[in-house]
Order: C-alpha cells, then structure tokens, then sequence
C-alpha cells in the first residue's frame, strides 16, 4: 500500500515511520510547503527504510505522480482545506492530524465532501486508542460521573506559528482539543459552553503574541454533566494533561500515560500497555485495506463536532457569552 504524507514535521515524521513499519506499507513521499523541509523528512525516512522517498510541494503534483492508495495529514492547523477536497476529488482516504482547522466553514465543507464520496478517513485523536481510556470508559458505564474536570497545562511550543491565532488557532484549537475530544467520547454531546480566556505574561514574552496565555471553559453535558477545562501554555514545562471525574464511587484521574482510580479505601493504577499511534495508524491501514472501518475511532464526521465544540469555546471566550449548542 502507498501512502503519501502531507507535512514534514516531526508528528509527521512519526506516522511516517510508524506506517513504514506495518506490513504491505510503504511511504513514498511527503508534501511540504517548503521544498528544503519536504527534502530532509525524505532523506531521514529513506535512510532508516533503505526505500527511495520522493519530495513535493504542490498537492495535487504529489497526488497525481504518486498515485497513493492512502494519505496522512499532518499540517499547521491553518494549512488544512486544499489538501483534503484535492484527495477526496481523486477519492484517496486520509488520516488527518487534530486540528481540522482554525474555522468552522472548511471542515464542514470537506466534511460534506468527505460524506458524498463514501470516503474512508480518520482524525488522529490518539487518546481514544488507549487501552486505558477503554478502561475507564467502561468503569464509568458502571457509575454516574457527577463532574469532571479537564486540563492542559503546558509551556508554550517553540514554533512561531503556534503563537499567532490565525495560525495555530489558539490552546483549545491546537492542544487542548485533545481533551475537549476525549469528554466527548466519554459523556456523549454538550448543549452549551461558556468560556474565558486571559492574557496575562504572553504579550511580555514575545510582542507578536496574540493568543492567550490561559483559560477556562465550562460545558453542559446534555446527559446533565458539568465539564470544565483549564489550559495555560505559559508554565516552566508540561506539567499537568489529563481528566479527572468524580462518581460515588471513585475519583478518576486519567493520564495519558496512567489511569488512578482512588476509592475509599483503596488506590489502584495501571499504565497503558500500547503505542496508541500505532494503534491509530494501524487500524487507518486496515480500513483502507479491506474496506471495514470499524476500527477507526473518529471518523472525519466524527472530529467535525469535536471541532465544532472546540470552535464553540473560542467563541464564547471572544464575545464573553455563552453559546448554546
């Protein structure tokens, strides 16, 4: 199977050489806007693979000469819309990287695109392929989650790009979608969010900063839940990325890389025990290769209402009034 990667970054690089791992796979190119970066991403996979990959940087150039039978995604959050309406035109199923966008018109549109062509593709929310999220997913079926509480704290990512809001989207756009997806996921859809979000440091950073530098968000569950949402993209250090929900029963913490379940009397933890972007890269291959897409956890339909939620909250925290869904 051929598989044509958009973006040379190191996310890209990973589902590049992940997907080169699997049988039958082969990567044969990446497309970058730049030539210079396209080239390198080339060079190191061919090196570790001993295959001949090739560089592009016009989209429809890659598609047309390399007749992929698959294609990977993984782009700055504003560089989406051409490529996806270009490989749905030539009907080439796609995993593409969160987020789907930094706007609520183009996704809906190749949402549309997508939709009319019977297409196979795959959002890369990784979180929902943990053997831990099914874990807790199931303990919580058992309970009644009364609140939750989720978070992303972090320091602030070295790209430029990532400060500019017309670029990155902005925290909730770009990373704390993640979790935004995972509520999702877990509690079913939301009915209404009412957002905040400040600018305290950022500016002082770096002059050419314009998102902010923290928020809040919190969202009515139509099954009744309250969620909240924290983020900060200003600490020393990734220091706190999780969901915590509280049930009579427990209070659950989960980590990406633990899941705590404290009860009265007891605390038991497990690790995950799989790569869940090998997991996701996987079962995105085995779709495309047999036409059963049971295995992918968030279809391009699917990342559509994450995004549209996500889009929510940018929305309330900009006219500082709730948005009923």
């Amino acid at each position: 199977m051929r598989v044509l990667v958009f973006g040379s970054g190191s996310f890209a690089r990973k589902h590049a050489e992940i997907l080169s791992g699997l049988d039958d796979v082969e990567v044969t190119a990446f497309c970058s806007r730049t030539v210079g970066h396209a080239a390198a991403a080339a060079a190191d996979l061919s090196t570790r693979t001993g295959r001949s990959v090739e560089a592009y940087t016009d989209t429809s150039e890659a598609i047309d000469a390399e007749k992929p039978d698959a294609a990977v995604i993984v782009v700055t959050p504003n560089g989406h819309g051409e490529i996806e309406i270009e490989l749905v035109r030539r009907k080439v199923p796609f995993l593409v990287e969160k987020p789907i966008g930094v706007e609520p018109e183009h996704p809906r549109r190749i949402a549309e695109a997508v939709a009319d062509a019977d297409l196979i593709t795959s959002a890369a929310f990784h979180l929902r392929y943990l053997d831990t999220t099914e874990a807790l997913d199931a303990m919580l079926k058992a309970t009644t989650p009364v609140i939750a509480n989720g978070y992303w704290m972090s320091t602030l990512p070295p790209p430029a790009w990532w400060r500019h809001i017309e670029e990155s989207g902005g925290q909730f756009v770009e990373q704390t979608v993640h979790i935004v997806d995972l509520v999702r996921a877990l509690f079913g859809e939301f009915e209404s969010v009412y957002a905040h979000t400040s600018k305290r440091v950022l500016p002082d950073m770096h002059a050419d900063a314009d998102v902010p530098d923290a928020g809040v968000a919190v969202l009515q569950a139509r099954r009744g839940l309250t969620v909240t949402l924290i983020n900060s993209c200003v600490g020393p250090g990734s220091m706190r990325v999780g969901l915590e929900v509280v049930t009579p029963v427990a209070l659950f913490e989960f980590l990406p890389s633990l899941l705590r379940v404290r009860r009265e009397f007891e605390t038991t933890e497990r690790r995950p025990e799989l790569d869940p972007y090998r997991v996701e890269d996987a079962a995105f291959i085995e779709a495309v290769r047999t036409g059963d897409a049971s295995g992918i956890r968030s279809p391009y339909a699917d990342a559509l209402l994450t995004h549209e939620l996500t889009m929510a909250i940018v929305a309330s925290s900009t006219t500082g009034q709730p948005v009923v869904l």
